[in-house]
């Protein structure tokens, strides 16, 4: 709705102006235009927006001008440079499956390479998969040992009965 007094755009169903605080009526109200196709405000009967003096009945015209922004287009894709794509010879997967089966110093030359952030993508998926090859590893292990254990206790109990 547009104030007939102070030409200031309040939403539709107020009864109040905003601005000027003109009670408004909504059958006298002037149909508000279509904004041109440009996106930009018309403004009746003022001489300058934003909250300039108003010339011709000396109120403020507090109407704002829409604030239309430029949508952000989607960030580009990140590829990997030409190193980390490359594939690894048979030289280099020798010596990466010599330095991963060291004691400690492979663990964590494991570790770092599954899951650091500038290393060769075969070199990752490799250390990846022979972290869960590990992990396999240990949990067979670890079942095999409660197994020996539990049988070894069942054997000794079984030789104690007999004695």
């Amino acid at each position: 709705m547009i104030c007939p007094n102070c030409n200031s755009f309040n939403p539709d169903g107020t009864k109040f102006c905003s601005v000027c605080g003109v009670k408004l009526a909504q059958a006298e109200q002037p149909v508000r235009p279509a904004e041109p196709a440009n996106n930009q405000a018309v403004y009746e009967n003022a001489a300058a927006p934003n909250g300039q003096q108003d010339n011709q009945n000396g109120y403020q015209n507090n109407y704002q001008q829409p604030n239309y922004q430029q949508p952000v287009p989607p960030a580009a894709p990140v590829f990997m440079n030409g190193e980390q794509k490359k594939p690894l010879g048979t030289g280099q997967f020798v010596l990466l499956e010599f330095l991963t089966s060291l004691p400690i110093a492979g663990f964590i030359l494991l570790l770092v390479w599954a899951f650091g952030g500038d290393v060769n993508e075969n070199k990752r998926n490799y250390c990846r998969a022979k972290l869960i090859w590990l992990l396999i590893g240990i949990g067979i292990t670890v079942f095999v040992l409660i197994m020996i254990i539990s049988a070894a206790g069942s054997l000794a109990n079984f030789l104690y009965s007999i004695s």
